[in-house]
């Protein structure tokens, strides 16, 4: 064929003398005497003589690859369950890991390949096993191969589909693979819990003359550490509020996180510096406070009282007395509670969190554009029942000291609670008289009747005290809100003050500091919200059925392979000699198509005629 010549496909018929031409032809490469399948559907229909075991345990040639690779699809479903199973409950992880759903689109993918590879194995089975056939025709063979080669062919094969055509439209429906996996995994609010160690910062211990300055055995001045710790304390409202958070210093976060840069997590542990543990013991004390003791004269009636002591020389401990009228009856003895305070090593459950998770009334909120960091504070969650000592200090004499450690925490107190009540008879009337923020309080609390006042239905005015100043029967009243439990409630608030004020206190020496960083490494729980997979299994379950159906629907496209000769393929050259097309007619008897493409290989594929045009 010379530059410019075109090729002209067309079609002659058949001469006389290439009807009359006889081939040798090529040895076949197909198991002779199968019968034609009766049945254009299933391929074992046509086959009525019954298949023997041996006929298939001696087959010459065995789809090998094809058969793995079903079998592999059928693995890739149990994969996707050891994914789906190993992530279900745990947090999902962003960053350099691989997330689930890459696995699964691996998994799919696979699974795409491997059934792809096993149809098309099975089509070319399918294939030769329609050649196979002794009644094959033009059209049977054309079938095979256009049902297998294309979806659309396959649905609109009408009364010619069959099992080629099944498979084929079950293998595409692969893709719901995807869409059922993928919606197998959502994600739901959880939290994560680790542990982790942190450096926070507290000081272990306060320095020697940590609190206030002295002036003749008396506290003058609070050092301005000490006055810090006040000031925040302070800004709560009541007498029992105490802010007790303050901004974690260090900027260092561990592995597991939650240093003063973790601005998600929430960590809770154990950290010491000093406090006080207190030993209390319960008393009474007679009074009589009714007018008609007195014939008449004037008295004073202490109705509750508070009183908080300290001296120099055991400047390591204080004492609290608290004394209170708890019944209803003017002649009887007083509730008196004594406690002993000793400095000590305490061990205080703490907290870490966000500053942007404090409450809204927080003090320290309106620093968070200029300290963005965590707050360290004591556990919300816990009193000072859960702080626990570990030791107990000896302070030596501040007699002769210009300054004082614990001093000032004690100065604080009193002026906080320090309080007495007292009703005073002129012989007319009552006079109240408050001293104190605790007084102060219950003298709005002493004009309610009694606490069953507003429960009783069957209350009569005769069975309560009078509330009127007037009378003298006004002894009867009692501080029923100052009571909780057979105890006085300003013992608690003592106590809770107490221990905001030394736990602060530490912060406050590491955050002020002029020389060094007081800090400590505990050991915390992080907890931090993330978001957990859970699994639906059901949508797995859709995929399963998927799989093993288009498994199945392949399946039969494998019948017949042990009556071929060898592996066969689709190629040109191998379909062509079963068709005994004279282009590729070998001189020799070549079964292998390599072999024979090597013989064959260079004919061309349109032979010239003699007036330059091609002849197919």
């Amino acid at each position: 064929m010379g530059a410019g010549e075109t090729v002209i496909i067309s079609s002659y018929p058949p001469t006389e003398h290439d009807l009359q031409q006889k081939t040798p032809r090529l040895p076949r490469r197909v198991v002779n005497d199968t019968r034609f399948w009766a049945s254009r559907f299933f391929p074992w229909s046509a086959d009525k003589a019954e298949v023997k075991i041996q006929d298939i345990t001696k087959a010459r040639y065995v789809p090998w690859l094809g058969i793995g690779a079903l079998v592999l699809s059928g693995m890739t479903i149990l994969f996707s369950w050891i994914v789906l199973k190993v992530i279900d409950g745990h947090m999902q992880k962003d960053g350099r890991y691989l997330k689930p759903a890459s696995w699964l689109s691996v998994i799919l993918s696979a699974n795409s390949v491997l059934l792809g590879f096993a149809i098309s194995e099975g089509i070319t089975i399918a294939w030769w096993y329609t050649v196979s056939r002794t009644n094959a025709t033009i059209r049977d063979i054309h079938e095979a191969w256009s049902l297998g080669s294309s979806i659309f062919a396959a649905i609109r094969a009408g009364k010619r589909f069959n099992y080629v055509a099944l498979a084929t439209i079950f293998v595409a429906s692969i893709p719901l693979n995807g869409v059922l996996l993928q919606n197998a995994i959502t994600t739901v609010p959880g939290t994560h819990v680790n542990t982790t160690m942190i450096t926070i910062g507290m000081a272990t211990e306060l320095p020697r003359g940590f609190s206030a300055s002295l002036s003749g055995g008396s506290v003058s001045t609070y050092s301005d550490t000490f006055s810090q710790a006040l000031t925040w304390i302070d800004l709560d409202v009541g007498v029992i509020g105490a802010d007790n958070m303050w901004f974690n210093t260090p900027i260092q976060s561990g592995s597991g996180s939650c240093g003063a840069d973790d601005l998600l997590g929430t960590c809770t542990g154990r950290a010491h510096t000093y406090g006080f543990g207190a030993d209390c013991t319960d008393s009474s004390e007679p009074y009589d406070i009714d007018p008609k003791s007195h014939n008449g004269q004037p008295f004073p009636a202490t109705i509750f009282s508070s009183k908080v002591g300290w001296d120099v020389n055991t400047p390591g401990e204080f004492n609290l007395t608290l004394r209170l009228k708890n019944t209803t009856d003017c002649v009887g003895h007083y509730a008196v509670r004594n406690c002993i305070f000793r400095a000590a090593q305490l061990s205080y459950p703490i907290q870490l969190i966000p500053l942007s998770k404090t409450g809204p009334k927080s003090n320290l909120r309106g620093y968070g554009e200029e300290f963005p960091t965590n707050v360290l504070g004591l556990d919300p969650n816990t009193s000072f029942y859960d702080d626990q000592v570990l030791s107990y200090l000896t302070v030596p004499s501040e007699a002769n000291s210009t300054n004082s450690t614990f001093g000032g925490v004690v100065d604080y107190l009193q002026t906080v609670y320090d309080a007495e009540l007292i009703w005073d008879w002129d012989g007319t009337r009552w006079h109240v008289n408050a001293t104190g923020k605790p007084a102060e309080n219950a003298v709005i609390t002493s004009f309610f009747l009694n606490e069953n006042y507003y429960t009783d239905d069957n209350r009569t005015e005769s069975e309560f005290p009078t509330s009127s100043l007037e009378d003298p029967d006004y002894c009867k009243n009692t501080l029923f809100l100052y009571q909780i439990d057979g105890r006085i409630m300003l013992e608690d608030q003592i106590k809770d003050r107490l221990r905001n004020t030394m736990f602060l206190s530490g912060v406050m020496v590491n955050s002020f500091a002029l020389v060094d960083w007081f800090t400590q490494n505990v050991t915390v729980n992080r907890t931090a919200d993330v978001a957990i997979y859970k699994i639906i299994y059901g949508y797995w379950a859709g995929s399963l059925a998927v799989t093993v159906t288009v498994i199945f629907m392949v399946i039969p496209t494998f019948w017949g392979f042990w009556l071929l000769s060898g592996k066969l393929t689709m190629s040109p050259i191998d379909t062509a000699t079963v068709l005994e097309a004279p282009l590729v007619r070998s001189e020799n008897c070549i079964n292998d198509s390599k072999a024979r493409l090597k013989e064959i290989g260079s004919r061309p594929l349109h032979p010239m005629r003699r007036d330059g045009s091609s002849n197919l």
